[in-house]
């Protein structure tokens, strides 16, 4: 291994704003289980320039990958493709030996990160995972907007 830590960034640009509650009912859940996982030694996440962004830093590459297929972080994957633009999610992991600043990332990012996911059509929501969304609209904004101040 080349470095002590292995450093994650994710950018998502959304198709529109109306795609917000949808990525916020996944995007909490797999934050909280980030900062959770084992292995992990820190995940915050910001909004910069359009795009949203996640940067976690890891013991190891082992550790990001158990997290990467499991629980909440699955299911957040599962509609990335549906939320995001044609660009889609643009991921860059590598290790280092020091722990970046999100500006730090965020250009590293801008500069090698690469196409993740594919595209596919948007999954129509039912009527009831519609009146859900309304339901967790509030709770989830305040929660998002949380940790995303937080961690800024």
């Amino acid at each position: 291994m080349a470095g002590k830590y292995y450093v994650s960034i994710t950018g998502l640009t959304l198709k529109s704003p109306l795609h917000y509650p949808r990525f916020a009912y996944h995007s909490i859940p797999s934050m909280q289980q980030a900062q959770t996982a084992a292995g992990n030694i820190s995940a915050s996440g910001t909004y910069r320039d359009g795009v949203l962004h996640t940067l976690s830093v890891w013991e190891d590459k082992q550790s990001m990958r158990k997290f990467l297929v499991a629980g909440a972080h699955m299911q957040a994957m599962k509609v990335s493709d549906a939320v995001s633009t044609k660009t889609g999610t643009k991921v860059y992991g590598y290790t280092t030996d020091t722990i970046p600043t999100m500006d730090e990332a965020i250009a590293l990012w801008k500069t090698n990160g690469t196409r993740h996911g594919k595209l596919v059509k948007p999954e129509t929501d039912s009527p009831s995972g519609n009146k859900m969304l309304k339901t967790m609209l509030p709770l989830a904004l305040i929660s998002l907007l949380t940790i995303f101040y937080a961690a800024s």
